[in-house]
């Protein structure tokens, strides 16, 4: 099986918060010129703009922005948006690295980046996220015709999404 490539109709949207205009244009035109939505942005305020009118499923972040940075914009993404985080940081250490996993990345890498491995790391984890919201349905699927035998319905349906909902919970009749 050949790599996961996302089809046209799926294009992956992907927002760059950099604070260097030439590193921005770069990390821009690369993932552009594979055939993603992308929007490069210069600071945490803009994205927090750009997040209010588009939607997104990819940020690759700067830790090192002016005014909030990549940490804390990170968790607060995590906290508000169902978005994939990639930092992208000149910070080599390992502390730095358990702080962005902490605060929210999903993806820490390491300036002067390699464009093949981003690419590669930005797909991964927009087909990780994308098989995720699959498997969530299919999860409930599952529950409800195999192992509650439930004929088809918008009942089974809710049943579904309350049991997921309640994952890790014993259920009873009432």
């Amino acid at each position: 099986m050949g790599p996961y490539v996302p089809a046209p109709s799926q294009s992956v949207h992907i927002a760059v918060v950099e604070d260097e205009d030439g590193l921005r244009e770069l990390l821009v035109d690369d993932p552009r010129s594979r055939g993603h939505a992308i929007e490069g942005l210069a600071s945490a305020e803009a994205l927090c703009l750009h997040l209010s009118l588009h939607p997104i499923d990819i940020v690759i972040l700067d830790v090192g922005l002016p005014g909030e940075d990549g940490f804390s914009v990170a968790s607060h993404l995590r906290q508000l948006v169902a978005v994939g985080i990639i930092l992208l940081t000149a910070r080599t250490g390992a502390k730095s690295m358990q702080r962005g996993f902490l605060e929210g990345a999903d993806i820490y890498l390491t300036k002067p980046v390699d464009y093949d491995v981003l690419e590669t790391a930005t797909v991964n984890l927009h087909r990780r996220l994308s098989s995720s919201a699959a498997a969530e349905g299919a999860y409930a699927d599952f529950c409800v015709n195999t192992v509650l035998d439930l004929p088809r319905s918008r009942t089974r349906q809710a049943f579904g999404c309350r049991l997921l909902a309640g994952s890790g919970r014993m259920w009873g009749r009432d």
